[in-house]
């Protein structure tokens, strides 16, 4: 087995938002936890938390639904986590967040990319699909690739 195969940690269809969690948490330092693509997840309202130097990757069109919204971490909380990867493998094929965003509130060296967030409600200035206005947002800023629907930033 290669070292990249080691450090890939499939989600199933049928995982439940419990066993995500479980999953992400065994995902080594610089390992990746990918979704199957043309699939659908309910979080329930329920918030993922991320860690620091991983990726989470979509493999073609991922569905979340029942995330929780504004106001909250959102499907995805990488808040103060530095050195992590939320997305697609090529645009038209990530995510596909319906009213949720993704918390990067505090984060660094962190990229979103090839990800779609439909139905996404005001969050005022702070960002409503992408939570990103903490104390340690990437010096000179975000830097947005709308072609890809790419976000990242660097510290």
């Amino acid at each position: 087995m290669t070292a990249a195969l080691a450090n890939l940690v499939m989600v199933a269809p049928t995982d439940t938002v419990a066993v995500i969690q479980a999953k992400l948490n065994s995902v080594p330092a610089g390992g990746t936890l990918a979704f199957p693509g043309d699939s659908a997840f309910d979080f329930n309202y329920r918030t993922v938390r991320g860690k620091s130097d991983i990726t989470i990757l979509a493999n073609g069109p991922v569905t979340i639904n029942g995330a929780p919204g504004p106001g909250t971490a959102g499907a995805f909380d990488f808040g103060r986590l530095s050195n992590w990867t939320l997305r697609g493998k090529m645009p038209g094929q990530g995510f596909v967040f319906n009213n949720t965003l993704v918390n990067a509130d505090g984060a660094a060296r962190c990229a979103v990319g090839n990800c779609v967030y439909n139905k996404q409600a005001s969050n005022e200035l702070n960002g409503s699909a992408i939570l990103k206005a903490g104390k340690r947002a990437p010096k000179g800023g975000w830097k947005a690739a709308p072609s890809t629907g790419t976000v990242s930033g660097t510290r």
